[in-house]
C-alpha cells in the first residue's frame, strides 16, 4: 500500500511541474511560446504513467541513486545548453530563456529543475529495474516520449532539428538495451 502513495505523489509531480510551468509563463507573457513546445506542453504528461510504474519496478541502491543524480544534471545541462545555443544562433524564441537578456525565464528555471528530477528517474529506471510488468510499462512510456521528442522538434523549428537527432537516438539505444536486459533477467 505505501508503494501506492508513493507512486501517486511521484505522478502529481509531472502535473504540478506543468501547472507551476504554465503560470510562470503566462505571469511573464511567454505562454504562446509554452504552449508552442509540444515536448513540455503534451509529452511530458507520459511521465505521470511512468513515475507511478517506477515504484514497482526500482530496486533501490545507493550508488546507482547518486550516480543518477549525478548523471541528471550534467545530462540536463548539457542538452538545455546545447538547445540554448541553437536558438540563440538562430534567433528563435524560446519559452526556457530569453534570448534578448539571456537569461532563463521563470519557467525555464522550475523546467530544468524538473529534468533533472525526471531524468533522474529515468536512468534509476534504466540502471536498477526489476523485470516486472511495470518495467515493460516504463519502457514503453520512455520509448513514446523518445519518438515523441522527433514530431515535436519538427513542429518547434519547421524541421528535425540536429541537436534533437542524437538525442533522439542514444535515447533508442539505450531503450532496446534496456529491453534486452529485461527479457534476459
Amino acid at each position: 500500500m505505501e508503494k501506492i502513495y508513493i507512486g501517486l505523489i511521484l505522478a502529481l509531480i509531472p502535473v504540478l511541474s506543468w501547472s507551476l510551468q504554465y503560470y510562470l509563463a503566462q505571469k511573464q507573457g511567454i505562454l504562446k511560446l509554452f504552449k508552442g513546445h509540444p515536448s513540455v506542453y503534451y509529452l511530458d504528461f507520459i511521465f505521470i504513467l511512468f513515475n507511478f510504474s517506477f515504484v514497482f519496478c526500482f530496486v533501490f541502491n545507493k550508488i546507482i541513486f547518486f550516480s543518477s543524480i549525478l548523471g541528471a544534471i550534467i545530462g540536463t545541462i548539457f542538452i538545455h545548453l546545447l538547445w540554448i545555443k541553437v536558438h540563440l544562433n538562430k534567433k528563435l524564441p524560446f519559452y526556457m530563456f530569453d534570448i534578448k537578456t539571456r537569461r532563463f525565464t521563470y519557467a525555464g528555471i522550475w523546467h530544468f529543475f524538473y529534468c533533472i528530477f525526471e531524468l533522474t528517474l529515468v536512468f534509476l529506471f534504466l540502471l536498477s529495474s526489476l523485470s516486472n510488468l511495470f518495467a515493460y510499462i516504463c519502457l514503453f512510456l520512455i520509448f513514446i516520449f523518445f519518438i515523441g521528442t522527433i514530431p515535436s522538434s519538427k513542429y518547434i523549428h519547421g524541421k528535425v532539428s540536429m541537436t534533437d537527432i542524437p538525442f533522439f537516438i542514444i535515447g533508442l539505444v539505450i531503450i532496446l538495451i534496456k529491453f534486452y536486459f529485461l527479457l534476459i533477467l
